[in-house]
């Protein structure tokens, strides 16, 4: 049997040929890749909502100015996408990079009794000023574990929301990941089922003198291994670059957000 030469590595002709037999299957294909798109989103959002628990409900701290300190340049080079609460006497806010300690904790008054009481036990290091308490981040570590829950109330109810919301996108993600993988294995298994049927009644329909030079042993390894070949495009290669794609065009979006 000759040996097989390539002539190139891709044939746009033979890839339109071989994408025709996805057209019984296309409602499968569509449904694939806006699972993968899905799938690609939970596994970005989930560092991200990671990020802002940490920086925003677990790790915060605020840095205080007094007012008459303050001017409108200093204002202007507060990050934006930070923390700032205007009260009578100080401003607080979250942004670092101006260098100021950050020193103090914020949290929203509540009408909780525990939390009420603590205040008025507490009132020589807990002060209120319009609807905040403003506790030093020195003092609040002194307080103890009890207490600090109470403080910390809102937080602590903002990551377990946080947390079931990341643990949704989790589920999610692998659900979808599973219907993506699943419905392209089908796609392939049944391009590769009509691919082969074409091919065993195209070679059935040869004339004996083709048959007769020809070796069946090449013959059906040729076939079988090209056909394989196409399920093994299916499954693995259309996935791996739709996948990239779609990471890629994840990331940069994601990254434009937190930049916004």
């Amino acid at each position: 049997m000759k040996k097989e030469e390539i002539i190139k590595s891709y044939d746009s002709a033979i890839m339109k040929r071989i994408l025709s037999f996805t057209k019984p299957y296309k409602f499968q294909v569509i449904i694939a890749v806006i699972a993968l798109f899905f799938a690609t989103a939970a596994e970005l959002m989930m560092p991200v909502i990671m990020q802002k628990t940490i920086d925003e409900k677990i790790l915060v701290t605020y840095s205080r100015v007094e007012n008459t300190k303050i001017n409108n340049e200093i204002l202007g080079e507060i990050d934006k996408k930070k923390t700032i609460i205007e009260l009578p006497d100080y401003v607080y806010f979250t942004d670092k990079s101006l260098g100021f300690p950050a020193d103090y904790y914020i949290t929203g008054l509540t009408d909780n009794i525990k939390l009420r009481e603590l205040i008025l036990e507490k009132e020589n290091i807990i002060k209120v000023s319009d609807k905040y308490i403003i506790i030093r981040i020195e003092d609040l570590n002194k307080l103890t574990l009890k207490e600090r829950r109470i403080i910390r109330n809102s937080d602590i109810d903002s990551v377990k929301t946080r947390g079931l919301i990341y643990l949704g996108l989790l589920i999610g993600g692998l659900l979808f990941t599973f219907l993506q993988v699943y419905l392209m294995a089908y796609t392939g298994q049944k391009v590769m089922e009509d691919i082969r049927l074409k091919l065993y009644n195209h070679t059935i329909r040869q004339s004996l003198n083709f048959l007769g030079k020809t070796p069946i042993g090449g013959l059906v390894t040729k076939i079988t291994n090209d056909v394989e070949t196409i399920n093994e495009f299916f499954t693995s290669v259309a996935t791996s670059v739709l996948k990239d794609f779609s990471l890629v065009a994840g990331v940069l979006i994601t990254l434009f957000y937190l930049d916004s």
